[in-house]
């Protein structure tokens, strides 16, 4: 657990500048008020309420720092590391909860997520927080009626700061259903009661905040990631891939190691466990895909989906080790490597990062050397114009988001400004440079590790007419949030 606090409070102190998902939320929460939070969002954002007001009440207090924004994030991500180790306790043997840990501390999404402003990590905070208030303890007396009770009371509220919460409280309601209903007729009345609540909180949200978030154009993009069962081998397939891309996410680049070890330990926990312990964690999913099947929210694999990875790495731990109890007579230490390979896929990066952080842009200290070498007249031409904003004042009439045709630029002097996640995509760049240099002569130059900024001074001759390189990639927008699909059905989701 303190490493796993360690590699997220780290990267935490590393403090990157804001890439563009978050600088797409962080503008919104700036500029809104609260009121306004709960409707429609710029730049096809959307977020959980109770997840933004809590930003804009930091916000408020402390600034719009990245310390301050991303400070609800990392708490959430601790304190997902203590109740983790709690639940694998509760639910495992001590080897197999051991390192369902160790993954679930050194995975890297799952340190990547909780220090950003985005709601992926806290996702994951509530998934654990509902699975663990469900399954008791092996020494928890309580019928499972009080903790469908505690679940109710508790999920009422989480669905306003997670919106996979509903699908996490339906899979665990259902899981407690036959237990409940061997116990006669008041238990039975209890049950229906505590889902109606839920039930009812969610529809409140659905109507309200999910669509004032609805947008059109996130359920085309998102159609992909959805199951249309009308074609039952494409949909298969397509099962598989995400299915594989979700274990992928969870301990990165191990995901073919994940996915047998997890269907291993499906049979395990059966087998040792029980029924009812292998449908708490596997019924969140599965209603997942009943969402994607009706297109109603993705199943994506990845961040939308990554709310479902604690289950998933329970599930590879206890499978991991149930491979080696079964061939450790037959092949030894050999039995050992899928854990082993498991654990070093995850643990590698997180050490690695210890030293080398993370990053997928890193604006702020190239708008800042603007600001500094900046002189009257100057343009400035800043290509991830969110991530921009967010260093610099708004509203300035000099900041442009695009490159306009040679002849046509307006200013004498120009500034270039752009960030990147990595060094090799910054040559993504290059045609650009290429091209201003016919008719522009670079005067200033600054990079540094996820950003940079050039300054360019036209030549005396009139530029001549030239259109700039096309950057336009096909990378899918970061958003988050409620759309209508083409056919006119709510999705809730991104």
């Amino acid at each position: 657990m303190a490493c796993g606090i360690l590699c997220r409070v780290v990267q935490y102190i590393w403090d990157r500048s804001f890439w563009v998902d978050e600088a797409s939320l962080v503008l919104n929460i700036r500029t809104k008020t609260a009121a306004q939070l709960l409707g429609r969002l710029d730049y096809h954002q959307a977020a959980p309420p109770l997840f933004l007001l809590m930003e804009r009440g930091i916000f408020h207090l402390f600034g719009g720092s990245e310390w301050s924004l991303r400070l609800l994030p990392l708490l959430a991500g601790c304190a997902s590391v203590v109740l983790f180790a709690r639940l694998a306790r509760r639910l495992l043997s001590p080897w197999p909860a051991t390192l369902a840990l160790a993954l679930f501390c050194f995975s890297d999404r799952l340190i990547w997520h909780p220090t950003e402003v985005k709601q992926y990590g806290t996702d994951v905070f509530v998934a654990v927080l509902l699975m663990l208030v469900a399954v008791g303890s092996r020494t928890d007396e309580r019928a499972p009626v009080r903790r469908l009770v505690c679940l109710s009371i508790v999920s009422v509220v989480a669905v306003w700061f997670s919106y996979p919460a509903v699908f996490v409280f339906a899979g665990l309601s259902l899981a407690l259903l036959p237990s409940i209903v061997r116990r006669g007729g008041r238990s039975r009345a209890i049950f229906v009661a505590g889902n109606l609540v839920v039930l009812a909180s969610f529809a409140v949200l659905l109507l309200t905040v999910v669509h004032a978030q609805q947008s059109q154009s996130l359920a085309e993009y998102w159609v992909e990631d959805f199951l249309d069962l009308r074609h039952p081998l494409s949909a298969a397939g397509s099962l598989g891939r995400h299915l594989l891309a979700l274990c992928n996410y969870a301990v990165e680049p191990a995901g073919v190691l994940v996915l047998p070890c997890m269907l291993a330990g499906v049979v395990w926990i059966a087998r040792q466990g029980g029924l009812g312990l292998t449908a708490a964690l596997l019924n969140p999913m599965g209603m997942n895909l009943l969402a994607a099947a009706a297109f109603r929210y993705p199943f994506d694999g990845q961040r939308l989906t990554v709310y479902l990875t604690p289950a998933v790495l329970l599930f590879a731990a206890a499978g991991a080790v149930a491979i080696h109890q079964r061939l450790r007579r037959s092949i030894g230490w050999i039995a050992l490597a899928p854990a082993a390979a498991m654990l070093a896929a995850a643990a590698g990066p997180a050490a690695f990062h210890l030293a080398v952080p993370r990053y997928r842009a890193h604006i702020r200290p190239a708008a800042n050397f603007v600001r500094t070498h900046l002189e009257a007249g100057d343009g400035i031409y800043a290509l991830q114009l969110r991530e921009f904003e967010c260093y610099w004042p708004p509203g300035d009439p000099r900041v442009r988001s695009e490159l306009e045709d040679a002849d046509k630029i307006p200013f004498k002097r120009f500034w270039l400004v752009w960030s990147y996640p990595s060094d090799r995509a910054s040559r993504r760049l290059g045609p650009v440079r290429d091209w201003i240099k016919t008719f522009a002569i670079e005067r200033r130059s600054f990079a540094y590790a996820g950003g940079c900024a050039y300054l360019y001074e036209i030549k005396a001759a009139a530029p001549p007419h030239s259109s700039p390189p096309d950057m336009s990639t096909h990378h899918k927008m970061m958003s988050y949030g409620g759309s209508t699909s083409s056919a006119g059905r709510i999705t809730v989701g991104p």
